[in-house]
């Protein structure tokens, strides 16, 4: 679809270590179905040593799972891992699927849910899966939006030519084939980044009462508050699905 530009690929970004909430507990009960097998791979992304230690524990029950740690970080936050999945597409283009879902997605959704539509392959008459679809839709969002985040949906969308008031995913928890993937990548890197950077309201502050310090937000990008652009990439993601599938 396009031709990827590894120059626009180049981001100067920074790994810090930091710390999150990790439960102190791990439920040992889970006895898996050894019949079972998926070429599916589901990347659990980890920010630090202690997250990636305690994903390859509480995750290591699912087949399809595997923890990385994310070896860029900048103000795109977790989409900042696009360009290193395109690193090692080698693990991942032969798949059947292939995606992403945070450390901390046992927080969010049922991943008894989501392993049963990977196990079970409920997922074979689709080329996209998204874990966590809202019933919030993009031009009708009932969450709490700033105006400025309202404006930068608007923009995004108007620019990337959408008409599609799709449903919407707070988190990049979805699963695609490995060309789409590559396409999305593509897609999200020379297309959809840029256009947002080129807003001047993306680096304004978002509320948002996440784990990282000022200190921490300053070493990512220099500013001591999250800004809108790791949100909004987040919500218009699947845009590149709901218009080209």
């Amino acid at each position: 679809m396009y031709k990827l530009n590894k120059t626009s690929m180049r981001f100067q970004m920074n790994f810090e270590k930091k710390s999150y909430d990790i439960p102190k507990q791990i439920s040992t009960q889970y006895i898996p179905d050894t019949s079972l097998t998926t070429n599916i791979i589901i990347y659990i992304l980890c920010y630090n040593a202690s997250t990636y230690d305690f994903s390859k524990q509480y995750y290591s029950k699912y087949k399809w799972a595997r923890p990385i740690l994310m070896k860029y970080q900048d103000y795109t936050f977790e989409n900042a891992f696009w360009k290193q999945l395109l690193e090692i597409s080698d693990e991942w283009e032969n798949c059947d699927m292939v995606g992403t879902i945070s450390y901390k997605a046992y927080k969010k959704i049922n991943l008894e849910n989501m392993n049963n539509i990977i196990m079970n392959k409920l997922y074979l008459s689709k080329q996209f899966f998204a874990f966590n679809q809202s019933t919030n839709t993009l031009f009708n969002d009932k969450s709490d939006y700033s105006y400025k985040t309202k404006i930068l949906i608007k923009y995004m969308s108007d620019s990337l030519n959408n008409h599609i008031n799709y449903k919407l995913s707070y988190c990049n928890y979805f699963m695609t084939t490995p060309e789409l993937m590559k396409q999305f990548i593509n897609w999200h890197i020379n297309i959809c980044l840029p256009i947002l950077l080129k807003n001047p309201l993306s680096y304004h502050k978002f509320i948002y009462n996440g784990n990282l310090t000022e200190i921490d937000l300053i070493k990512i990008w220099g500013k001591p508050y999250y800004p809108h652009i790791p949100f909004i990439l987040e919500r218009i993601n699947l845009l590149f699905f709901k218009n080209y599938l």
